[in-house]
Order: C-alpha cells, then structure tokens, then sequence
C-alpha cells in the first residue's frame, strides 16, 4: 500500500512539473544568448536562430530560474542540436552548457 501511494505521489509530481510552463527566453532572445556563449554573436548576428525543445529545471542549477533546453541551431542551411541552459541577468538571458543532457531527450521529438 505504501508503495503504491509513493508510485502516485511520484507521478503526480512529475506530471505536476512537466504541466508547468518553465520562463523561457523567446526565440531571438535565445539565439543572441546561444551566440554570446559561442562567442559569435557579431559574426553570426542575422544569420543564425535558434529553436528551444523541451525545457526542464537545470540540474546543478548555478542561478536563480536556470533551465536546462535542448536547442536546434540553424546557420545557414545546415542544423545542430544540443543542449544549453538559459537564466536571466536583469533583462537578458545567458546561456552557458549543461550538466543536464541525461535528462533532456535526445533527439529532441519537440524539434
């Protein structure tokens, strides 16, 4: 009995956070964020977006609001897909890479 009732705990809580809709930056505040981090954000700036996946609370989180996404980066006519995580600095989101990649689908079937 117990561990049935830990069994529906347990997933009421996980169904409970995936319902939740995560802050996330928009698309063209998440490309510019995945650009700084490359490092190539007046290289690219115009001919790079990038599209946010699934979206989860980052693991290890190092700030307040982190979120671990899987991302797809279009440069010109070719794609990648990684993961990266994303929090706020005032106004602007950073990203920086995850220690969460186990935990995030890869592929991603939300790209």
């Amino acid at each position: 009995m117990l561990k049935t009732t830990l069994l529906f705990t347990s997933l009421f809580v996980a169904t409970t956070l995936q319902a939740q809709e995560l802050p996330r930056p928009s698309p063209e505040q998440a490309t510019q964020a995945i650009l700084e981090m490359m490092q190539m954000a007046d290289e690219l700036a115009g001919q790079a977006s990038v599209k946010l996946g699934t979206c989860i609370p980052a693991l290890e989180a190092e700030h307040e609001g982190q979120i671990a996404c899987t991302v797809a980066v279009m440069m010109g006519a070719g794609s990648s897909e990684t993961q990266a995580d994303f929090y706020r600095q005032g106004e602007k989101w950073v990203a920086q890479p995850s220690v969460s990649q186990d935990q995030l689908p890869f592929p991603d079937p939300a790209l």
